[in-house]
């Protein structure tokens, strides 16, 4: 139920001058991409049971895509740039540079660009809903009736994206073989184009219909019935046309559309080492490594629901039976900014020694830390961080992918060759080499998070009677059943079942009257920081078994014995950080795999 066909143009040339001390560099490319596919999301439908008593009840939920499915997306690149290795003398050489990056937007080849400006949005009633303009703009030449066209890129493209670069290398003393090398420079890139692959959900191109059978659905008939996707796009009005097909649930305004200020991302780059031979083929490096993220993308929740302690309740900004006040990605109101902010600093060592007397190896080791804001996810870089979703400076922390301690160790051994005084001992016992390679690494950083549904996605709080170590002691393959304390952290969502008095379950509501005892009116997402714990370190080994075998001058073969993990160690990922869930605090699951052995052979000619 889906294609997709991609085709990239591109068109590239650098001249290279040397001019007495100079040597001059000038150099540009233009790129062209166009991107044809057809996605046939949610068309079957999907029924999801909480579990087999509710598969025997026929009491669940679920979903039923209709809409446009196919898109047609070009894209035009353009760079230029100049660069000078100036050498001043025999100890010092600049590297001057400037470049410039034009990225351009995609561009829909019908048009089929839409936005939702959040400050522009007027909401009326099903009986009489807001007609256009009521927030909702498309670009150039789209279809849709009544709705203000702008650029065809839906947002204006950022031009100002002047990189200047500057670089040195400083001879300390020939005799001690010490070079001091340092550099800054600003480097640019493109927007991820998924949000423009994500247009394909937004209203009024595609809407989800969420029923419930056994509830306001039948188990024979349980989708609700939206037109076909002949039908679509809808009338772009607030709220939508299809609002009363499915009351309660309803089938609200939703999509990830886009900040209309949006920036190319860049970031600053910055750096000084030493270099130092100090010994026969042996070099050691010890430098500073650091930079600064600004532009980065990001998606908010503009419909998430607000804290009034007045009132001591949430609202949203918006009526969610018109525009979705969930917070999942595929089924909320997104707004796609580039907001976002990080940071990065740290010491990167290494001893190389050159191949020499058949050995050859690299130790490096850094200590650093990255901290952002956001960090996107393994799989899609358009995800939701638990927490405060509108206001997103409260969600600042070390990064998803931070790793403050690596070592990495590798080298390779050609076993000296001996003259046997025989044709098959000198074939068979000539030419073997060894070569590994060892990661020591700390674990990845993680936070406590309160995600019964899509309504409520943030951070637990501390318990308030807790004392003690947030740490279980013992190594990780000791506290499977309990990486850290679970009593202490508390649920944090705002809202959930009371019986006689005591609050017996969280529900998966964002808005209405608080009523849960824990929750933090001063942090009402969650008052535990973003990424303040760490998970289990990891350790690996690979080993490789060569034997050479050369057939003539010209080809060579290789036999290779190689074994991944050798040692079979168990390298433990994350534990379970959602307080909702019932593994709450466990490890479920190994980061990586276990011992693979493998016997190959190549030929290289």
């Amino acid at each position: 139920d889906q294609s997709s066909r991609i085709n990239g143009y591109n068109f590239s040339d650098v001249l290279s001058v040397t001019a007495g001390n100079h040597r001059l560099r000038f150099g540009g490319e233009y790129r062209f991409s166009q991107v044809k596919f057809y996605f046939n999301a949610f068309s079957r439908g999907q029924i999801i049971f909480a579990g087999f008593n509710n598969f025997l009840t026929g009491t669940g939920t679920s979903l039923l895509g209709s809409g446009v499915f196919d898109r047609y997306f070009k894209i035009k690149d353009t760079n230029f740039f100049v660069q000078d290795d100036w050498k001043i003398n025999n100890r010092l050489t600049l590297n001057l540079g400037l470049r410039y990056d034009l990225y351009g937007l995609p561009v829909e080849n019908e048009g089929r660009l839409v936005n939702f400006l959040f400050d522009q949005v007027r909401v009326g009633t099903p009986a009489s809903p807001a007609l256009p303009p009521n927030g909702f703009i498309q670009a150039e030449g789209g279809p849709l009736a009544g709705v203000p066209n702008v650029e065809k890129t839906l947002v204006p493209v950022d031009k100002n994206n002047l990189a200047p670069r500057v670089g040195f290398a400083y001879l300390v003393d020939e005799d001690l073989k010490m070079v001091v090398r340092g550099g800054y420079g600003i480097y640019y890139d493109r927007i991820s184009t998924r949000f423009a692959n994500t247009q394909l959900f937004n209203y009024p191109y595609f809407a989800l219909g969420v029923g419930l059978p056994g509830i306001l659905r039948t188990f024979q008939n349980p989708f609700v019935p939206l037109p076909t996707p002949s039908q679509f796009p809808t009338a772009a009005t607030v709220p939508s046309p299809l609002a009363p097909l499915a009351p309660i649930v309803g089938v609200p305004i939703a999509g990830v559309y886009v900040d209309p200020n949006l920036r190319t991302p860049y970031v600053q780059q910055y750096n000084i080492g030493l270099q130092w031979e100090f010994w026969n083929n042996f070099v050691l490096d010890v430098g500073y490594v650091g930079n600064t993220g600004r532009n980065l993308l990001q998606i908010i929740s503009p419909n998430q629901p607000v804290y009034n302690p007045a009132s001591n309740s949430f609202a949203a900004p918006f009526a969610a039976t018109a525009v979705s006040a969930l917070k999942n990605v595929t089924g909320g109101v997104q707004q796609l900014q580039t907001t976002s902010l990080s940071d990065y600093n740290s010491l990167q060592t290494s001893l190389s020694k050159r191949f020499d007397n058949g050995l050859q190896f690299l130790a490096a080791y850094t200590f650093g830390k990255s901290t952002d804001y956001y960090s996107g996810s393994a799989l899609n870089e358009l995800t939701n961080v638990p927490g405060d979703q509108f206001n997103w400076r409260a969600n600042r922390g070390r990064s998803d992918f931070n790793r403050e301690h690596r070592l990495v160790v590798s080298g390779v051994y050609a076993f000296p060759n001996r003259n046997y005084n025989s044709g098959f001992a000198d074939a068979f016992l000539s030419n073997w080499q060894i070569a590994g390679i060892a990661v020591f690494q700390s674990g990845l950083p993680f936070s406590v998070i309160d995600n019964p549904g899509n309504a409520v996605i943030q951070r637990a709080n501390f318990n308030r009677n807790f004392n003690g170590d947030i740490y279980t002691s013992g190594s990780a393959g000791e506290r499977l059943n309990g990486y850290f304390n679970t009593g202490a952290f508390v649920r944090s969502c705002p809202i959930g079942t009371v019986v006689a008095g005591a609050f017996i379950a969280c529900s998966n509501a964002g808005a209405g009257v608080v009523n849960n005892p824990n929750f933090d009116p001063a942090n009402p997402f969650g008052n535990v920081r973003r990424n303040f714990l760490t998970g289990p370190g990891q350790k690996n080994v690979d080993l490789s078994l060569i034997k050479i075998i050369p057939f003539s001058e010209r080809f060579r073969g290789e036999l290779r014995l190689e074994a991944f993990n050798v040692f079979n160690r168990v390298n433990y990922a994350n534990p379970n950080n959602n307080i909702s869930g019932a593994n709450f605090g466990r490890i479920e699951r190994a980061s990586t795999g276990p011992r693979v052995v493998q016997l190959g052979m190549k030929l290289n000619f």
